[in-house]
């Protein structure tokens, strides 16, 4: 009895169900067209105390066990925040800083074969039990996302090809 009473209370504390989330949610961007890609439906923020390699490209730093590495995922979010910041000011910093996190995203999928490629991390997730090689979903849509806008904004066809190779692992059986 004392073990569900301690459950229950601490679905309580931790999950607080009466909480008021409203302070939480995720601002979305309402200019959203179906014609052009403009911002991305989330709007990210820049990252502040960032760390970039000598191109431009954001590297994360998951601290001492894991030490700093390309993460696909973040660099999408930086792209894309980067990307919001150029079409709100036209400072061809942000469009500089877009450019360099959209080449990375091209030039770092792995291509499994003319039409198909996709986005691995090449560390271990310390205390989750995921070894590398990995890849997450959510990178494979970010990193399209980036190159389509990059594409959209130069219209090198290298972002769309690499956009497109990126959409085949979502169309793919992959045998692990």
């Amino acid at each position: 009895v004392f073990g569900f009473f301690t459950a229950i209370f601490l679905i309580y504390v931790f999950f607080e169900w009466d909480y008021d989330y409203s302070k939480y949610k995720v601002e979305c961007n309402t200019k959203i067209s179906t014609k052009d890609l403009v911002g991305y439906y989330i709007k990210f923020r820049m990252r502040r105390n960032a760390h970039y390699d000598e191109d431009g490209v954001y590297i994360s730093d998951f601290g001492p066990l894991t030490g700093k590495h390309h993460f696909t995922t973040a660099i999408a979010q930086v792209g894309l925040a980067s990307y919001e910041e150029y079409l709100a000011t036209r400072e061809q910093k942000y469009r500089k800083k877009f450019l360099a996190q959209a080449d990375w995203l091209a030039s770092a999928q792995l291509k499994i074969d003319s039409k198909f490629g996709l986005w691995r991390e090449d560390f271990d997730v310390i205390g989750h039990g995921v070894q590398a090689p990995w890849s997450s979903a959510m990178a494979q849509a970010q990193a399209i996302s980036v190159l389509l806008r990059a594409y959209q904004l130069t219209g090198k066809d290298a972002y769309l090809k690499s956009a497109q190779m990126g959409m085949s692992a979502f169309l793919s059986l992959i045998h692990i």
